[in-house]
């Protein structure tokens, strides 16, 4: 053997060497909590957006039921024919409890003669609205 393969066998018994290399072969505690740290993290952030997911899905049902609302009594009145559209302000509730309704008919000659307006407009919780609008043509 040769001096140089004397120095390698050496290196390879070193008992310093054998700890070295069983250091490297699985995770610290502190990569471990880093990695947990992230990990908690991210279930934070999905968490929320979850609980926006929900309040934006309830927003959408009740701005559904109120346009509901709003687009039958458009068909009802549009279903009575001009001439049977009374001009004025009326209110009712919506067959949903916690809706409120109310409409508007008036004459816009202004735009074009022989027109009727029809407002109508929902309200629930908080005074959030739903607010539609159509015209009937003589």
């Amino acid at each position: 053997m040769d001096r140089k393969d004397r120095g390698n066998t050496m290196n390879s018994m070193n008992p310093m060497n054998t700890i070295n290399s069983m250091n490297t072969k699985g995770f610290s505690l502190i990569e471990l909590l880093i990695a947990m740290l992230i990990l908690f993290i991210g279930l934070i952030a999905v968490a929320s957006m979850v609980s926006t997911a929900i309040l934006g899905n309830a927003n959408a049902k009740w701005s559904t039921i109120a346009t509901t609302c709003a687009e039958e009594k458009i068909e009802e009145l549009r279903s009575r024919g001009y001439t049977n559209i009374p001009v004025g302000s009326e209110s009712d509730a919506c067959p949903n409890p916690g809706f409120s309704r109310s409409w508007t008919v008036s004459v816009r000659n202004d735009i074009s003669p022989g027109l009727k307006e029809i407002n109508v407009t929902v309200t629930w919780q908080n005074n959030r609205q739903v607010n539609l609008v159509t015209y009937v043509a003589r």
